[in-house]
């Protein structure tokens, strides 16, 4: 199969066949809709995005020597635009999923991410163990357990003698005292 994005980098754009422009823009679409929903959450406000994004490509395309490289390009420029767009309208991001930003290096390190994709989770997963140093002390063990060594609600209960119960409340908490930390970062407003 053709690979469309690199279409993008063609002088003037609108000089393509329509069918070949609704292909272009399809596949972009497919390469920075998912990374803008992560952020943003709400389908109306990425479909801005990446039409703002798209927008942008056409207008100052960029000067790469790879697809992989605009790839990369395009990426950054969704996250960007994004991000910008979250400080712009102080936009209270309400869901971080710990679960998905606590890194499994595993996943960091598999052939299949990018290096956008690794470094991204590299300065993350740094964060987040800042963050871990500025919480209680017996949160910070839970999430160690829970997190770091995979341990189940009753392992963790075993571990540190307590009931499972008692685990899922405190991890809870953990998560929350998490939260309001990266909501703090990045300026949400609140």
């Amino acid at each position: 199969m053709e690979d469309y994005l690199m279409l993008l980098l063609v002088a003037d754009f609108y000089s393509l066949h329509p069918s070949i422009q609704k292909k272009v823009s399809f596949e972009l679409y497919k390469h920075v809709y998912p990374s803008v929903v992560y952020i943003l959450h709400d389908d109306a406000e990425v479909e801005d995005i990446v039409q703002e994004v798209f927008i942008k490509v056409i207008n100052s395309p960029p000067i790469v020597e790879s697809e992989n490289q605009l790839r990369a390009w395009l990426k950054v420029v969704a996250r960007n635009t994004a991000l910008n767009f979250v400080k712009k309208n102080k936009i209270y991001r309400n869901y971080i999923d710990l679960d998905t930003v606590v890194i499994n290096t595993e996943d960091v390190n598999s052939e299949q991410g990018s290096l956008e994709r690794n470094v991204e989770a590299k300065v993350l997963e740094e964060d987040i163990i800042i963050y871990l140093k500025k919480i209680k002390p017996d949160y910070q063990q839970l999430i160690e357990l829970k997190w770091k060594r995979q341990l189940s609600y009753k392992e963790i209960a075993d571990e540190i003698n307590t009931s499972e119960n008692i685990v899922r409340q405190k991890l809870h908490r953990a998560r929350e005292a998490l939260r309001k930390l990266l909501h703090k970062k990045w300026g949400t407003g609140q």
